[in-house]
């Protein structure tokens, strides 16, 4: 159901609320709430900050949040302040602009708002959306490597814990020496 709203980001589809809303054809209304909540609350407790990015993070000045996450602002405010993260002056989400970063309408978006004269330096783990799609707007970018599993041959299939281990070593274990 996620991958079939995440093609519909533009028309701002791609959210929490629309994903269990899609649940509907299998779940009641009720265990569908649930179900948000229960998510909701692990995406609290699971949430890390990237130590590698959080240097980064903290040598820039004025900085402007931008993500393809499907949460709700006001979700992501919650965990971004629960990991400290609280000196930014915007934060921008796909499913809420109706725009992704992917094909670069996120970004034309964002520069159209803070004005293209700033020097604007973007960070992110896609190569394509977070990389690629910011320099074709005259902005500056670094790619975040993470992860791939080099024994999963298509990598749009993975498990659901195929994705919670990727995650584990994306955030917790990719940049520890030991």
């Amino acid at each position: 159901l996620e991958r079939s709203l995440w093609g519909k980001t533009e028309i701002g589809e791609f959210t929490l609320n629309n994903i269990y809303k899609k649940m509907e054809m299998f779940y009641s209304n009720k265990k569908c709430e649930r179900l948000k909540s229960i998510e909701l609350e692990v995406e609290m407790i699971v949430a890390r900050r990237n130590k590698e990015v959080t240097k980064l993070y903290d040598k820039v000045k004025n900085k402007i949040l931008v993500s393809d996450m499907y949460l709700e602002k006001k979700h992501l405010e919650k965990i971004l302040r629960q990991l400290g993260i609280v000196d930014y002056n915007a934060l921008y989400i796909s499913g809420e602009q109706g725009a992704a970063k992917y094909n670069g309408k996120l970004f034309k978006l964002v520069g159209n708002k803070i004005g293209t004269e700033k020097k604007i330096i973007h960070l992110g783990d896609s190569f394509r959306g977070d990389y690629i799609m910011p320099r074709l707007l005259g902005w500056s970018s670094c790619w975040i490597k993470k992860y791939r599993n080099p024994y999963l041959k298509i990598p749009k299939k993975y498990s659901m814990a195929d994705s919670l281990l990727i995650g584990l070593v994306n955030n917790r274990f990719l940049y520890n020496e030991n």
